[in-house]
């Protein structure tokens, strides 16, 4: 029994010396960032025709806000786009943003459990691309 009491005691005697006030706390998911990490391409369409096996695409979020979206050709190109990023779980949505030269590009994607759904327009043609959390 003393020695529950103790640890509970000596619980409290810390929490209550800490620097950190519950209140100003952030929420788990934002402290924890659930959707840091590298995505895979499973699948990718450009127009009407499936590119998912003649195009590898990964694009990594950083836990500090930083992403990084590579692609590998098939047939032997390659190349990468770097930015910043942010998450809004509460709307499901993830923004990235680019800057090339002296301009900075936005998209908003939607975000669900692991999973991001790229989709826009491409030399006239509309493409999409499904990257999974790996």
């Amino acid at each position: 029994m003393w020695k529950i009491l103790l640890t509970l005691l000596l619980f409290l005697a810390v929490g209550s010396l800490s620097a950190c006030d519950v209140s100003e706390m952030s929420s788990l998911p934002e402290l924890s960032r659930p959707y840091a990490g590298e995505y895979r391409c499973e699948s990718l369409r450009l127009g009407g025709a499936d590119l998912t096996e003649t195009c590898e695409i990964v694009l990594a979020l950083d836990y500090d806000g930083g992403f990084e979206l590579r692609y590998k050709l098939r047939e032997g190109g390659e190349g990468s786009f770097c930015g910043t990023y942010a998450a809004d779980l509460e709307r499901g949505e993830i923004t990235l943003t680019a800057r090339r030269g002296g301009r900075s590009l936005s998209r908003t994607y939607p975000f669900d459990h692991g999973s991001i759904r790229m989709d826009g327009n491409f030399l006239g043609r509309q493409f999409w691309a499904d990257l999974r959390l790996t």
